[in-house]
């Protein structure tokens, strides 16, 4: 028997973990300068890895149609995106890093509040 054996565990965790919270499916492409690649698909309340590679900017398609938004993961915190289609005309993206975990959580929310999203203020 080996009396002095070390034993290493070794994680290995995603850059992203996409979640889509919304009612439809959604299918995101990472958005390259001389084209665009399919990454993933996702239905209701689905949560994949998620490898962009080296661009930042994700394009959003909604029920596999043409992209409707694209969204970058450069912009940590939430972002509200016009999506021009019926069913979904707005999302929320946000995108939070885990600190603990090593990975960058990015969900995706229907934007349930539909009035104004700027607030001015004169003081």
């Amino acid at each position: 028997l080996l009396e002095n054996t070390l034993t290493e565990i070794v994680y290995v965790l995603p850059k992203y973990s996409i979640i889509n919270q919304t009612k439809i499916p959604l299918s995101f492409t990472v958005l390259e300068e001389t084209r665009s690649e399919a990454v993933i698909e996702l239905k209701p309340k689905e949560l994949e890895p998620f490898w962009p590679g080296k661009n930042q900017q994700v394009g959003v398609s909604l029920e596999r149609t043409s992209i409707s938004c694209k969204f970058s993961l450069g912009i940590i915190g939430t972002t509200v995106i016009k999506t021009g289609n019926e069913l979904l005309p707005v999302i929320t993206v946000n995108v939070q890093p885990d600190p603990i975990k090593g990975t960058t959580i990015i969900s995706i929310l229907p934007h349930a509040d539909l009035t104004a999203l700027l607030q001015i203020e004169n003081l």
